[in-house]
């Protein structure tokens, strides 16, 4: 697409604004992202829950509490 100028405008980015999974955990705390995991799994939306835990172990984080 050009604009009146002649110039090219940049197509955005498809994940411009996008929030991740590191912006959440910063935001809320890994405990509470673990709680809406199992909110989710208990509610039957497993593919939801099974989206978050691969983002956290993309992200390097652990999916499940140390144990103690």
């Amino acid at each position: 697409m050009t604009d009146a100028i002649g110039t090219t405008a940049a197509a955005a980015h498809p994940r411009a604004g996008r929030v991740g999974i590191l912006d959440v955990t910063r935001e809320y705390g890994i405990n509470a992202v673990r709680e809406r995991v199992a909110q989710l799994r208990a509610a039957g939306q497993r593919h939801a829950a099974l989206a978050i835990e691969r983002e956290l172990e993309l992200a390097g984080l652990r999916t499940t509490p140390d144990a103690a």
